[in-house]
C-alpha cells in the first residue's frame, strides 16, 4: 500500500505506522543479517516522519527511540512505498 497525504494524516503524532523485518546482504555472513525498519510518525505535531532501524528482535518502539535512521530515498521508498508529497515530510 502506498501511503498517501490523506492516509498520513489519519495517522497520530507518534504512532508507529509500518514494521518491516528483512534479511540483507551482509559481507561476512550473506543473508544471514536481519534488519527491522519501524516508520513512526513525530511526536507533537506529527507534521514529520522518520524510519529506524535496528538488528531484529528488538521492540519496535525501542527502535523507533534509538534506531539508525535511513537516510536514502531508494531505501526509504522501499520500506514505505510514498506519494512524493508524503516523501516530502520525511526528515532528514
Amino acid at each position: 500500500m502506498t501511503i498517501t497525504k490523506e492516509i498520513f494524516n489519519q495517522i497520530k503524532p507518534g504512532e508507529i505506522f509500518r514494521v518491516v523485518t528483512t534479511r540483507f546482504q551482509n559481507f561476512h555472513e550473506p543473508m544471514e543479517e536481519t534488519l527491522t525498519f519501524v516508520c513512526v510518525k513525530a511526536k507533537g505535531d506529527g507534521i514529520d516522519w522518520a524510519i529506524y532501524a535496528k538488528r531484529a528482535g528488538t521492540y519496535a518502539e525501542d527502535i523507533a527511540r534509538y534506531g539508525d535512521k535511513l537516510t536514502s530515498e531508494a531505501n526509504i521508498r522501499s520500506i514505505c512505498p510514498c506519494d512524493d508529497e508524503v516523501f516530502q515530510l520525511y526528515r532528514l
